[in-house]
């Protein structure tokens, strides 16, 4: 499920709205390396795929990013979902600090909820 491009509808950071930071509001999970892209805001650069940002799944129900970027970083509890007015899949990932809640990129909204 986390494999693939995600795009932030919501961010909040340190209890404030973080979405406006955002020069890209995507990011991507990539299997291989277990790598992901870090989207550039105000504060940080562009982290692309060669560099060590990293993520991993500690248990179904949560992941660690390891990253530069501190409103990215840190250990979420991951809950997954479908948007049936909209037809789209989602994702609400919460910090300490960060809320982001986003939506698969390219994905068919019709598989059997396992597989996406």
């Amino acid at each position: 499920k986390m494999k693939g491009m995600w795009d932030i509808s919501e961010m909040i950071y340190n209890n404030m709205d973080y979405k406006q930071n955002l020069l890209i509001n995507a990011f991507t999970f990539y299997i291989d390396e277990n790598k992901i892209t870090i989207p550039e805001t105000y504060n940080y650069e562009n982290e692309i795929k060669d560099n060590d940002s990293k993520w991993y799944i500690q248990n179904k129900d949560s992941l660690m990013i390891n990253c530069i970027n501190k409103a990215f970083k840190g250990k979420y509890k991951i809950h997954f979902f479908k948007d049936y007015k909209n037809k789209l899949l989602g994702i609400e990932m919460k910090s300490d600090k960060t809320y982001i809640k986003a939506y698969k990129v390219m994905q068919d909204f019709d598989v059997d909820g396992i597989n996406w």
